[in-house]
């Protein structure tokens, strides 16, 4: 994900690319667009990627993640 999701590229650039997983380098606050005094696109990508039909999101704050890989 660009800029940890939040921003950097349009939903253009992810349709293009058409992801079938994402991997998000991102804390939770980012993800859940919870910073005191910012408002992030998070929210917004995270739309993109649901619209896109992106069915496997790897979130880098919730831990250690695992992808095996064929």
């Amino acid at each position: 994900m660009s800029h940890h999701g939040q921003a950097g590229v349009s939903k253009e650039f992810y349709e293009a690319v058409d992801p079938e997983i994402c991997l998000w380098p991102t804390p939770s606050w980012v993800w859940n667009n919870s910073h005191e005094s910012l408002v992030l696109l998070t929210p917004e990508v995270r739309a993109w990627i649901e619209e896109i039909g992106v069915e496997e999101n790897y979130l880098s704050w919730q831990g250690s993640q695992v992808i095996y890989l064929d």
